[in-house]
């Protein structure tokens, strides 16, 4: 599978597995232990273009507009760069 793929398949896993909940980026990495690092991290940069991240009072990452945890509203993710 060319790299490319392989990230592309990565960023649909990542995708799925947040929206079935709040997760750590450890969280994600314990998932995706099958793949190299390298891999994981672009499929995370590609993830974090596309898709305008939350965190739950907890800090986990969620999609935007799934559950909120606890009484806190959900924080948007903002990068500075």
């Amino acid at each position: 599978m060319e790299d490319n793929q392989r990230v592309e398949v990565l960023v649909q896993r990542i995708l799925r597995r947040l929206s079935e909940g709040p997760a750590l980026f450890f969280d994600l990495l314990v998932e995706l232990e099958d793949a190299e690092y390298r891999d994981i991290l672009l499929a995370w940069g590609r993830v974090r273009e596309r898709t305008p991240l939350e965190r739950d009072d907890q800090g986990r990452y969620v999609l935007p507009g799934s559950q909120r945890v606890g009484s806190e509203a959900v924080k948007r993710e903002t990068r500075d760069y």
